[in-house]
């Protein structure tokens, strides 16, 4: 008999809706960083995450309630000054 993991401390997923999913990115993103372990900073992933969600902001024009629009333009704004201060060396643009 195999002892299997006690799930019954595990909680449910969060919801699936737009704030947990670009919550879920920037989560990423902020990682790709290094801001959870310097060991881990890939800032081409970083930009990717970034890229992604500028997507996600140009693909859902019109289609976004007022509190979603602002959340991903805040969450975009945040990312790109992060972005910046991590590479201070970085000629992009």
């Amino acid at each position: 008999m195999t002892d299997k993991p006690d799930t019954s401390t595990i909680p449910p997923p969060p919801p699936a809706n737009f704030e947990t999913l670009v919550s879920g990115l920037a989560t990423q993103c902020v990682a790709a960083m290094g801001q959870f372990d310097p060991a881990d900073k890939r800032m081409d992933y970083a930009k990717y995450y970034i890229d992604l969600l500028e997507v996600l902001q140009q693909k859902t024009v019109r289609n976004l309630t007022g509190q979603e629009h602002d959340m991903l333009k805040s969450v975009l704004h945040q990312l790109r000054l992060l972005y910046v201060q991590a590479t201070p060396n970085s000629t992009e643009s």
